[in-house]
């Protein structure tokens, strides 16, 4: 009988108990660590500051609830595997979660590395900074690789915007970005830049 009790007690406990969800670590103002793996969720305008360092673990989901972006004025590290990649995404498939890019800034490192990162849904067309839909660089040489930019836009260089910065980029992929002027790259003044073993489909460019 007293272990009859126990079982009912314990049944009614488990029954009464609510359910309770985890709710995912929001993203804001400076940022510095390391992030991942798992979701966060961008609710305001990100920084890496100069002299500060940001790593981003492969299986990582950094997803925005509204039109931020990522500024990096220190060094940002966002490495991931073929088969464990990084993604910057809309939180939802709407225009108001059309999100600012990630925007390399002039002073920024040279050893900020973007590899096997999924990067969509940026829009960037706010004068004057209308340059850049998925990642911007501005007089920083850069390495990307393996990254896939896909529904990017910008008034030029949909998935990415380079000036006074000779960047490499290699085994990336480009697809259905649109802007006023290099659909799927713009690279303006970036003298030594070198595009290897990627594939441009499916871009446009509105300007004649």
């Amino acid at each position: 009988m007293k272990r009859a009790k126990v079982f009912v007690l314990v049944a009614l406990l488990v029954a009464t108990v609510p359910w309770v969800s985890m709710a995912q670590p929001t993203l804001q103002g400076s940022l510095t660590g390391t992030l991942g793996p798992g979701t966060y969720t961008v609710v305001g305008n990100c920084t890496v500051d100069a002299g500060n360092s940001l790593t981003i673990a492969a299986g990582t989901t950094i997803q925005f609830s509204g039109h931020f972006s990522i500024k990096v004025y220190g060094t940002l590290q966002a490495v991931g595997t073929q088969t464990n990649m990084i993604h910057f995404v809309r939180q939802s498939q709407t225009t108001t979660c059309d999100w600012g890019g990630i925007r390399f800034m002039t002073g920024s490192s040279a050893n900020s590395t973007l590899s096997y990162c999924d990067i969509q849904g940026a829009r960037y067309q706010t004068w004057p900074d209308v340059n850049g839909g998925g990642v911007y660089i501005e007089s920083v040489p850069l390495t990307i690789s393996h990254c896939k930019f896909n529904n990017n836009y910008s008034t030029t260089g949909a998935g990415i915007y380079a000036t006074n910065a000779a960047v490499t980029i290699t085994d990336c992929i480009f697809m259905n970005g649109t802007a006023g002027n290099g659909g799927g790259i713009m690279l303006y003044s970036a003298s030594g830049s070198s595009v290897r073993n990627c594939i441009i489909a499916r871009n446009s460019a509105t300007s004649t």
